[in-house]
């Protein structure tokens, strides 16, 4: 196994913020998260509310968790699982370098 490091993010709606952070503050996989809030935009808005399709943004939680590829994949396929279908968006990207200052 590989010890590259890798950083999974996850857009949630603010509804599933507490269920998400719950998650995966109970996942074995996840050693620690960060979370904060953000705005999506898009071009197809026919999923937002009549307020987010003025504005031209739509509030989402962003949680970032960085491990190893076995872990990620463990946290992955757990959400799959646990929140199929709800409106989660997520990405992995490598982590070129990380550390503690």
């Amino acid at each position: 196994m590989s010890d590259e490091q890798y950083l999974l993010v996850i857009n949630t709606p603010p509804a599933l913020e507490d269920s998400v952070s719950d998650w995966l503050l109970q996942e074995d996989a996840c050693e620690g998260f960060t979370s904060s809030a953000v705005h999506g935009h898009s071009r197809n808005t026919h999923h937002y509310s009549l307020a987010e399709q003025v504005t031209g943004r739509q509030k989402r939680t962003a949680f970032q968790i960085q491990g190893e590829a076995a872990q990620v994949q463990a946290i992955l396929q757990g959400l799959r699982q646990q929140f199929q279908g709800v409106g989660l968006h997520y990405w992995i990207v490598p982590v070129l370098e990380g550390g503690e200052l």
